[in-house]
């Protein structure tokens, strides 16, 4: 098993922990900021409703720089919105809040992709066992998830600011980690699929050519009789 594919393990399970976080302690964070209660999971629907809209954005960035450049910024982007996040709740900015979870959704987006990544790692006949242990990796996220956010929730002087702290830590080594990706996360879209055309024609020159079958005989006529005219 490749370097890669673990490393793609790691960004899952970091993935899906910043989402049990999230949803975990988005909630309660707004509920103590919002100035009406209805407003509490305005930041939860700010991170779904940003992961739906940068999904184009994503992709773009995906096809022009490849999937390494790409997820090396989207691990930036989590870096920057869970500080950012951090400091809207020590500020109690419910506003900034909302914004910096609705930024965060990039990085949603983003991860919903590595399985694809892992695929492009993987040989083809290993492809979907590549596939399964990476979507495995998220169930790093249901058992460090709950446990980050309960942990970490007095860590600062406001409640949860910590968690939103310890998730920048997490984003930041991941992000180191994303640096040592190679091989297919190097490609652009439009290169690696220049790959995979020139892999098919190779394989279509080296397929056997059977004999063409051969051409029916003429028809038979009798010969000419001599002095026949």
């Amino acid at each position: 098993m490749s370097r890669n594919l673990w490393a793609l393990v790691a960004l899952q399970g970091l993935f899906l922990t910043n989402n049990v976080t999230f949803i975990a302690i988005n909630g309660l964070v707004g509920l103590s900021m919002a100035p009406h209660a209805w407003m509490a999971t305005l930041p939860v629907m700010a991170y779904v409703v940003g992961g739906a809209l940068c999904t184009g954005p994503v992709a773009w960035t995906q096809a022009r720089f490849g999937r390494k450049a790409s997820s090396q910024f989207g691990l930036l982007v989590a870096l920057g919105s869970t500080l950012l996040c951090a400091w809207a709740a020590s500020t109690r900015n419910f506003g900034l809040m909302c914004f910096a979870t609705l930024v965060a959704g990039y990085y949603s987006a983003n991860g919903q992709l590595y399985r694809f990544t892992a695929a492009e790692f993987a040989v083809p006949a290993a492809r979907e066992k590549a596939v399964s242990l990476v979507m495995a990796g998220g169930l790093l996220g249901a058992v460090v998830g709950p446990n980050l956010a309960s942990r970490t929730r007095d860590l600062a002087a406001l409640p949860f600011v910590g968690a939103y702290l310890a998730l920048a830590a997490a984003c930041l080594a991941l992000a180191l980690l994303a640096f040592l990706f190679t091989g297919a996360t190097t490609l652009s879209l439009s290169a690696y699929t220049a790959v995979e055309k020139d892999r098919a024609q190779g394989a279509s020159s080296c397929s056997p050519s059977w004999p063409s079958p051969p051409s029916a005989p003429a028809p038979w006529s009798a010969p000419r009789r001599a002095g026949a005219g």
